[in-house]
């Protein structure tokens, strides 16, 4: 793999995985930009895009094991045992919040939505048995 190919894989990942933190398109720009706080990533090294991947990565491994601040760490910490048996993505997972909680993003996640969660994914896990 050439290096300018090396370069546009780890971009490419890094804006993936701002993307999915942040949302797509400017807020994961946005998220890139106060991470690095550089004005253009244009032209940066792949040493720099690979140090970016693995602060995004660290950081979404960081916020998968906290709990959102609006359901309780018992809640989050059954709902991501749930999600794990069912190998659930991050994308199925953003499409289960809107069609059955009807939420935008975990952290509207309440306490009342987190037990419907919970009941849900239970089912999911039981449909499979």
């Amino acid at each position: 793999m050439t290096r300018g190919t090396m370069i546009d894989v780890m971009r490419r990942k890094a804006f993936a995985l701002a993307g999915d933190l942040a949302g797509k398109g400017d807020p994961a720009y946005r998220l890139l930009h106060d991470m690095t706080g550089l004005e253009s990533l244009s032209g940066q090294s792949v040493g720099f895009w690979s140090e970016l991947v693995d602060r995004l990565e660290e950081l979404k491994h960081r916020r998968q094991r906290s709990a959102p601040p609006s359901c309780t760490p018992k809640q989050w910490r059954y709902i991501t045992r749930l999600r794990e048996k069912l190998g659930m993505d991050d994308e199925h997972w953003q499409n289960f919040l809107k069609k059955q909680l009807h939420l935008d993003h975990e952290r509207f996640l309440t306490v009342a939505k987190a037990r419907g969660a919970i009941t849900g994914l239970k089912k999911m896990v039981e449909m499979r048995t």
